[in-house]
């Protein structure tokens, strides 16, 4: 099976980096004075790690750009924001989620900026030596764990779709799609998002998703 390596793409309503937005339980009309730190999702809420508590509902993403018009885009290095397409591919797929939930998304004063529906979503994340076959090749840390990747072969009897890895740090940390999750978003004029081919990517250049 091929694989691509997913890369952000700034195009309208395609930001590059993280949102600048804050992912609320509900909709604050003055949300800048909530500290959103203490929510579930920001605060130290990692898949691995004890019991994992659910995203509720009436989520509210609300942001100060303009326009939202992307098929995924990270939020903390535990969720992301989805857009239904997005999510549809996934679910298509059977990809390995952890959670995923509606949201609105809106200005402060609470204006649409998006005519898409979006979902914030945590995807389970898998060990590398798992993934990985014979001739990759990885960067150590000063503890002896692999944080970042220098090439990467994936094993012939590995079928998942959509994953990224624990424990990476820069452009390791972004996702890779299968093939046919590559195609499926082509169909779907997917925005804001690059594919690179897995066998061409030259890692340090890669803007993570």
């Amino acid at each position: 099976m091929k694989y691509y390596i997913l890369t952000q793409k700034e195009e309208r309503g395609c930001p590059r980096g993280k949102l600048n937005a804050v992912l609320y339980d509900t909709f604050y009309e003055k949300s800048e004075k909530i500290e959103y730190g203490y929510f579930p999702w920001y605060a130290s809420q990692y898949p691995w790690k004890g019991e994992y508590q659910p995203f509720p509902l009436g989520l509210c993403l609300i942001s100060k750009d303009r326009l939202y018009d992307f098929g995924i885009r990270r939020i903390t290095n535990v969720f992301c924001v989805v857009s239904a397409d997005f999510l549809e591919i996934c679910q298509s797929l059977k990809v390995d989620m952890q959670d995923y939930a509606p949201i609105e998304v809106c200005s402060r004063k609470r204006k649409p900026i998006t005519e898409k529906k979006y979902y914030a979503a945590v995807f389970k994340y898998k060990d590398v030596l798992e993934v990985a076959d014979e001739g990759s090749s990885f960067i150590k840390d000063e503890y002896g764990h692999i944080v970042r990747i220098r090439s990467l072969k994936i094993r012939p009897d590995f079928t998942e779709h959509l994953f990224r890895f624990r424990g990476m740090v820069g452009s390791s940390n972004t996702f890779i799609c299968s093939e046919d999750f590559y195609h499926m978003a082509m169909e779907k004029d997917m925005k804001g998002v690059g594919f690179v081919p897995l066998a061409d990517a030259v890692w340090p250049s890669v803007f993570p998703i």
